[in-house]
């Protein structure tokens, strides 16, 4: 995330991590040799405008093909060209995914837990003696001090807490679950403003191991984005639909 971030700091302070680090900020010259339409990146129907400054081409209810202009920069009165300006405004957007999930019937899942602490070890041959651990845990040796003559192995190590999540599911349960983590994988990609307008299984079936589930998922979600319109640059605003070239 070098755009995003100009420098970052991660500090390991035994059970936990702190980060901190400074954002990047890039300032944007405005110039006369540079302008902004706001564009469709995605396909869908128009569900929310708001337009800061510039010409709205869409109305809610509109269906935009992605490259379309939603926003031009261009400031018109009677058909006639009065100014250009920075296109500036949010256009949100009805969105439509098809999600391909599979979800297996004997579910296996190791969660790692975030605790992680440092503990002293014995090792005679294969044996650890340890002084401190959890019951389900990962090790990871960080120095060690290894006696030729006895075998005997002294030194520290990470040990980390996991938990194993082991269950079987039947169609109906599996079923039940893998719509859940379709959803759920959905949620985390979505903004605060956007939501999922619908949701809808098209089929699925059991291949004996697994669920094998194809989902259909409308989304409110933004679809604008800015475009660079370069001077000289000519396209046509009087017909929706027009693409930028």
């Amino acid at each position: 995330y070098k755009d995003n971030i100009e420098w970052i700091e991660i500090k390991d302070n035994g059970i936990k991590y702190t980060i901190n680090f400074v954002e990047r900020k890039i300032s944007r010259i405005n110039n006369d040799n540079e302008l902004y339409s706001i564009i469709a990146k995605k396909s869908g129907i128009i569900r929310n405008i708001n337009v800061t400054s510039g010409t709205s081409l869409i109305e809610v209810g509109d269906y935009v093909s992605k490259g379309d202009i939603l926003i031009s920069s261009d400031i018109k009165l009677n058909d006639e060209l009065k100014s250009k300006v920075q296109a500036k405004g949010k256009v949100y957007g009805e969105v439509w995914y098809k999600v391909h999930v599979i979800f297996p019937l004997d579910y296996y899942e190791k969660k790692y837990i975030n605790k992680k602490r440092k503990t002293l070890y014995i090792k005679l041959g294969n044996k650890y003696y340890d002084f401190f651990k959890y019951k389900n845990f990962e090790r990871k040796k960080i120095s060690y001090y290894k006696n030729k003559l006895t075998g005997i192995e002294l030194g520290i190590e990470d040990i980390r807490k996991v938990d194993i999540i082991q269950k079987k599911y039947n169609t109906q349960s599996a079923l039940k679950m893998a719509r859940k983590e379709a959803r759920n994988k959905f949620l985390l990609k979505l903004n605060d403003d956007e939501k999922i307008i619908q949701e809808k299984t098209l089929k699925f079936y059991n291949n004996g191991s697994k669920i094998i589930l194809d989902m259909f998922f409308s989304v409110y979600e933004e679809i604008g984005e800015e475009k660079v319109i370069e001077t000289g640059e000519e396209y046509d605003t009087k017909n929706f639909g027009e693409r930028i070239q």
